[in-house]
């Protein structure tokens, strides 16, 4: 029974070890994406575990193309943060400043003396992003990240899928996406093909499985529910559905992780140093998108919802998009702000969020019996 149903029984440590041990290592574009949010030493710390096994890494044709076609946004979203951290912090100097006069003729509190240590704060906060933004490496000019995931994955991309074939893997998204068969219906509100990218991926891994017949071990940061089994809200395994397709088209075992499972694991099965606080720190940029993506979620949600009510259209729904839009950035700054050191109830009720949302993470049925990757 075990055999007819992998993808709802947990592998066993012996499994673990063999698939560890000969695996194909897949990375989607979104892992390769977020090199450029973490600091040089994390960033290369991931790298070198790639390089580690770099005869046995591969990249889907559609994940190498989205991260060319992302790479500058990401670069460009990087370079934006400072000034949007400018903004933020100004904004809440001035929000606090408006505040405190209700206190002004307070007997015992001196709001002036606050006042001025606020003003001193933001002025050092402004002093150490202008030194920041003006040590920030030009990656659009040269870029060593790049570079180095070139040299990667050189000869080591899946052949790109044939328009013949794109255009039957759309007619069968449509249904798989009616019928909600993982993965990539989760993305079915994009325009046009940009919602089959998900699934494009999947039929290459597929692919790739029934020509090499090897393990697989898909890293991925895409934490949507096409992709993952979950229980309230907490990641226990990959999406039954996506190990039962990919056992039963080509007999092999499957897994998955995020990049920073991945990393810890790698220290145990590849017997590779990683810092720990590598490792935190590629958790907290996931666990912010997290609370990006869902904050974005809940914006349109609630825009589209209310002018879908009224009836309204056109620029009210660009309104709506550019609050969306309004919201990321300034939990980009909050981001980029807590990486600097810097709190208050804004970022820490950011953290907080991402922590309640997915502590513990990644359980894989780690904490309820045995031991599970």
């Amino acid at each position: 029974m075990r055999k007819k149903f992998p993808g709802y029984c947990r592998l066993t440590e012996s499994e673990f070890l063999q698939l560890w041990g000969n695996c194909l290592f897949a990375f989607d574009a979104n892992v390769l994406l977020n090199l450029y949010r973490y600091t040089p030493q994390t960033k290369d710390s991931l790298i070198n575990i790639m390089s580690k096994v770099s005869d046995r890494i591969w990249l889907p044709y559609q994940a190498a193309l989205e991260y060319h076609r992302r790479r500058i946004t990401v670069i460009q979203q990087q370079s934006k943060a400072y000034d949007e951290v400018r903004e933020l912090v100004k904004k809440g100097h001035e929000a606090l400043s408006g505040e405190l006069k209700k206190y002004t003729k307070h007997p015992s509190i001196h709001i002036t003396g606050i006042m001025e240590k606020s003003k001193k704060s933001l002025a050092e906060i402004e002093d150490t992003l202008t030194e920041l933004q003006k040590n920030h490496p030009d990656l659009l000019k040269d870029d060593p990240i790049q570079t180095a995931v070139l040299k990667l994955f050189d000869g080591k991309v899946g052949t790109p899928t044939s328009t013949a074939e794109l255009l039957d893997i759309y007619k069968q998204g449509e249904e798989r996406y009616r019928l909600k068969i993982p993965p990539g219906y989760a993305d079915k509100q994009k325009d046009g093909t940009d919602k089959y990218g998900d699934l494009v991926i999947w039929f290459q891994l597929l692919a790739k499985a029934k020509e090499n017949k090897l393990p697989m071990i898909l890293v991925t940061d895409d934490r949507k529910e096409d992709w993952w089994f979950k229980i309230e809200g907490k990641i226990i395994r990959p999406h039954p559905e996506l190990v039962q397709e990919i056992s039963t088209q080509a007999g092999i075992m499957f897994y998955m992780y995020s990049a920073d499972p991945f990393m810890e694991h790698a220290v145990k099965h590849l017997k590779y140093k990683v810092e720990k606080k590598a490792i935190n720190e590629v958790r907290e940029v996931r666990l912010g998108d997290e609370v990006l993506r869902q904050a974005k979620k809940e914006a349109l949600s609630r825009g589209l919802g209310l002018m879908g009510s009224s009836g309204y259209s056109g620029s009210a729904t660009d309104e709506v998009l550019r609050q969306a839009k309004k919201e990321e950035a300034l939990l980009r700054g909050l981001g980029l702000m807590g990486s600097l050191g810097y709190s208050g109830s804004a970022t820490d009720e950011v953290l907080r969020q991402a922590k309640v949302a997915e502590q513990p993470d990644e359980i894989d049925i780690s904490d309820m019996g045995k031991k599970d990757e």
